[in-house]
């Protein structure tokens, strides 16, 4: 499926939120970043997926546009990681990345979020398309507990992680605790997640940490925040952020003993 097929279909509401403007060349040449400019929009599908009815900010909670999450599930279907897989969107939030993981065709698809309101709207979100909701499990679990949950549940791993965890500017250190949990999630697996660039230099060591051999960021693309609080005083604002894969080892060192550092506050 092309990227802007991914994109029609996951909503209507976010359009506006379609960048028009270059995007900037990465710190790191070696990264590509996202296209110039994007193709016209494709026609506007039935469905309309929900953001957070009311986004928590000690949660960090932003919406993921269609245009980040077409781009980010495109490249990890190409990678072979998506389609007849087990998923699991750690920290779903609103189910973005979820619906476009089942839309392509995964095996399973489980989103795992600490918000049982966010929950709430993700299901909403799933039930809109039609055959999706039976593809997707949904459980609420904090991170740090994500794969105590999923084995309660009968679920004993996952191939794939996607997550676009918080940025750790209001609790540090979130983002690397997410993709901790996700190696624990995923052995012999892979996990693909969002950081902001002014942090590249520090996830590829927390990549080493974790035994990731390979572990790389794909591409940097420009995220849109939107004013989702009162203490915003844009509409919006743009965040470089790299979209990192990594594979993850059979057999992980000791995450009790590891120390990884934070990658806040770039």
């Amino acid at each position: 499926m092309k990227i802007k097929q991914l994109e029609s279909w996951l909503s209507v509401s976010h359009r506006a939120d379609r960048p028009t403007a270059r995007a900037p060349a990465p710190a790191d040449a070696s990264v590509p970043h996202s296209p110039d400019l994007l193709p016209p929009a494709p026609p506007a599908p039935p469905q309309d997926l929900k953001p957070f009815a009311k986004p928590k900010i000690q949660l960090e909670q932003y919406p993921t546009s269609p245009w980040i999450a077409a781009r980010v599930m495109t490249m990890c279907e190409d990678a072979g990681d998506i389609s007849e897989r087990v998923v699991c969107d750690l920290g779903c939030g609103a189910g973005m990345l979820s619906c476009a993981a089942a839309i392509l065709e995964a095996d399973q698809v489980i989103g795992v979020d600490i918000d049982p309101d966010a929950l709430v709207t993700a299901r909403e979100n799933f039930d809109t398309f039609e055959g999706i909701g039976a593809a997707v499990e949904l459980l609420e679990a904090d991170v740090a507990q994500a794969a105590d949950a999923l084995r309660l549940a009968g679920r004993w791993r996952v191939d794939t992680v996607v997550t676009n965890p918080p940025f750790g500017t209001r609790c540090k250190g979130a983002d690397v605790a997410f993709v901790r949990a996700g190696f624990e999630l995923a052995p012999g697996g892979v996990v693909y997640s969002l950081h902001k660039s002014s942090t590249r230099e520090h996830l590829a060591k927390v990549g080493a940490g974790l035994g990731s051999v390979g572990c790389e960021p794909l591409i940097q693309m420009k995220y849109d925040l939107s004013a989702s609080y009162k203490f915003h005083k844009e509409k919006s604002k743009d965040i470089d952020v790299d979209l990192w894969r990594f594979p993850v080892p059979e057999r992980l060192p000791d995450l009790d003993g590891l120390s990884l550092g934070t990658g806040a506050g770039g």
